[in-house]
């Protein structure tokens, strides 16, 4: 370099480490405020709380109107109450016991409201594969339809599903006790639906091999849906979350295999009552996750996996006696017999308690104890 040359860059170095007086720093990402989807979705179950109260009022004065009132002891009743109701109508399940010999289906816009006390023994069947789905109330072609304030059991010692929802956007299936099913609650072909507050505990013959799957809540198709505030244990997957735009905020998912996974669920992997095959055309996008708890489940507290992305899994949720991971985040894996693509694109808040394992592609995490795929190689 000739001596002009080496005086033009001395010069160009000097100047440009003049101007960096002071050390770059980078502002640390900040979680987005999360306290807005709690707000609305509380917000939403006050005003349903108030619906419902003012129509069990009317009842119980005698200004019931459209509402038919299906007294205690009931038999085989709840179909013909649905007919007798208009479009838009309430019945209402007198405290007490309701039984089903069979499937009902919802096929009509109505609000289903259990008094105190109200319970609705159904006989369904788990599905083995290839047999249709059997569940206690059928919700189809029938959007916002309102089920609530029932306590679901089945007639034997495991039901199929309690709750199918096919073909009706806007149902709300709130402040529901459901136990011993196959299948707590199941979406599909219905934007924005209402889970909220519902008490559900799976039943547990799948851990000696009687069916292989049994979940809490499902959104197998079905955009905008939002869960909120259930308490789910004893399933395979507490929530399983597919499609786009939906919120998971303010439940509890314990004593799972999964507290709450981000996927898809698989092509013609579950069968409708009119023999159709369904699967998720979306794996979980765009979804919120927040103000959870996930706590004490058997191999991961939230999994995100199959091509989820797009993912939003904020500081406010929690996570604590997970058997693996609090968080985990996959690459392309087999672990279900069968290719299952990498997640990608997702932003993570942890807690400093919190276990993460991010094995997708491009995905932020931020916080946590990271795991390192060098010694816990991703599979």
């Amino acid at each position: 370099m000739n001596c002009r040359l080496l005086l033009f860059a001395c010069a160009l170095f000097l100047g440009l480490t003049s101007c960096q007086k002071e050390p770059l720093t980078e502002t640390p990402v900040q979680p987005r405020d999360e306290s807005k989807e709690l707000q609305t979705l509380q917000s939403r179950a006050d005003d349903l709380d108030h619906e419902i109260q003012l129509l069990l009022n009317a009842a119980a004065n005698g200004r019931s109107g459209a509402a038919v009132i299906v007294p205690a002891g009931s038999e085989d009743a709840l179909a013909a109450a649905i007919a007798a109701v208009p479009e838009g109508g309430t019945v209402i399940l007198a405290g007490g016991d309701h039984t089903e010999s069979g499937m009902v289906t919802v096929n009509k816009t109505v609000k289903i409201i259990g008094q105190r006390g109200a319970r609705l023994i159904s006989a369904t069947q788990p599905i083995p594969p290839g047999i249709p789905i059997q569940s206690a109330l059928y919700v189809a072609d029938a959007p916002g339809t309102t089920i609530t304030g029932l306590e679901m059991v089945p007639a034997g010692e495991v039901g199929g599903t309690a709750v199918l929802v096919f073909n009706s956007p806007g149902t709300r299936v709130y402040r529901n006790t459901i136990s011993e099913y196959q299948f707590g609650v199941l979406v599909e072909a219905s934007d924005d639906v209402y889970l909220a507050g519902n008490q559900i505990s799976i039943s547990l013959a799948w851990t000696v091999g009687a069916f292989g799957e049994a979940h809490g809540i499902v959104i197998i198709n079905g955009e905008d849906a939002a869960i909120f505030n259930n308490d789910i244990q004893h399933a395979v997957f507490g929530i399983w979350a597919c499609d786009k735009y939906g919120t998971a905020v303010g439940n509890r998912m314990h004593d799972n295999l999964i507290g709450l996974i981000l996927c898809k669920v698989p092509e013609a992997a579950l069968p409708l009552p009119n023999g159709t095959f369904v699967g998720a055309e979306f794996s979980a996008t765009g979804w919120t996750v927040t103000n959870n708890q996930a706590k004490n489940n058997f191999d991961t507290g939230y999994l995100v996996i199959d091509g989820a992305n797009n993912n939003y899994m904020g500081i406010s949720n929690t996570a604590s006696g997970n058997a693996h991971y609090d968080i985990e985040l996959t690459a392309d894996t087999y672990r279900f017999g069968f290719l299952t693509p990498a997640a990608f694109e997702n932003e993570v808040f942890a807690r400093p308690n919190m276990t993460v394992k991010d094995c997708g592609n491009d995905n932020e995490v931020h916080g946590g104890i990271l795991v390192d795929t060098n010694l816990d190689p991703c599979f």
